[in-house]
């Protein structure tokens, strides 16, 4: 799987949890991720027993892939929760678009905990060696981490780390792919191919070079724990996505002090990446930016540090105290009619 077994949602076991505990508790407010399927189920199940709903959700146009009766019908879903939780600007206009009222959208749902990436990953540097040793991380990488899916974009990046690595040669820092997917034996057939030195540090991966002679290193899902000590030692975290709800992984990034490097498809883009100033945007089908982009971030020491020092300072904003405020103007707006 994508995830560990722990980690993966079962959302019709939740209906079932959930539609005994709503009759009998008859809650003021629900709070349900998303406005479809299971969550149209219980939206309908806790409005029967008087509860005022708050949709919570980080879709947007680019990411609704509805024709034009069902996303009528869907509209008629969203105007019936009283307030809205969204991911931020995007998500905001494409549930105004659905007729939710402007006043009772509010953003700030997609966030972390910026403290344990903050301190996970200055502590991953100052332990330096011993963490890169935990994880046989190379002195110098830049970093991937995520689901190793289509959407993700992944090929794209192999083949501007590819560019790069042809103009500075053994100057450029090695790439770190972290996660589990169904695209990950084609992205190391792709790095093969491209005569990049590759090894996967999967149980059973492959290995096409020695560790200490690779340059690009696949390794397993990282937990919550681990993902602040991967992102502290790292130039950049590259997302280089064709279509993305919102990308967590910027928050985690910025909030780890790293300097990142994001598609103009991500969600939080409009919100938390200001081009050369907390994040270096390219577009997502451009191979040929993101391998300029790329070196020049390699080559610029001082430039990531401004890049990594300005999106820390910014996401000091979009994180779980703006979570919860929002969440209280949220319930005000759903409880005021």
């Amino acid at each position: 799987g994508l995830e560990p077994p722990e980690m993966q949602f079962r959302p019709f076991r939740t209906v079932r949890a959930m539609v005994p505990l709503l009759i009998r508790r008859r809650p003021t407010v629900v709070f349900l991720p998303s406005y479809w399927h299971w969550s149209l189920m219980l939206n309908v199940i806790a409005r029967c027993v008087g509860a005022r709903t708050i949709m919570m959700n980080d879709t947007h146009a680019a990411t609704s892939q509805t024709g034009r009766s069902r996303m009528a019908f869907k509209a008629l879903v969203v105007r019936q929760f009283g307030a809205a939780l969204v991911a931020g600007t995007l998500a905001m206009a494409f549930f105004e678009g659905m007729g939710l009222d402007e006043r009772r959208i509010f953003a700030g749902y997609d966030v972390v905990d910026n403290a344990h990436f903050a301190s996970g990953a200055d502590l991953a540097r100052a332990n330096g060696d011993g963490t890169r040793r935990k994880h046989d991380l190379p002195q110098r990488y830049i970093l991937s981490l995520g689901r190793l899916v289509a959407k993700k974009n992944l090929s794209l990046l192999v083949s501007a780390y590819a560019d790069v690595r042809t103009r500075l040669g053994d100057a450029t820092p090695d790439l770190v792919i972290v996660g589990e997917g169904d695209e990950r034996a084609a992205l190391v057939r792709q790095c093969i191919a491209l005569g990049l030195p590759t090894v996967d540090h999967h149980p059973g991966g492959e290995v096409a070079a020695c560790p200490a002679a690779a340059s690009v290193h696949f390794h397993p899902y990282a937990d919550y724990a681990e993902t602040p000590e991967f992102m502290g030692l790292a130039d950049m975290l590259v997302l280089p996505s064709t279509i993305e709800e919102w990308g967590l992984v910027v928050n985690e990034a910025m909030a780890s002090g790293t300097c990142v490097v994001v598609s103009d498809a991500v969600g939080s883009v409009p919100d938390l990446c200001i081009d050369n100033v907390t994040a270096a945007v390219f577009g997502n089908d451009d191979v040929q930016e993101l391998s300029l982009v790329l070196e020049r971030l390699c080559t610029d020491d001082e430039l990531r540090r401004q890049l990594a020092t300005g999106g820390r300072k910014l996401i000091n904003s979009w994180g779980l105290e703006r979570f919860a405020a929002e969440c209280l103007h949220a319930i005000e707006a759903a409880t005021s009619t």
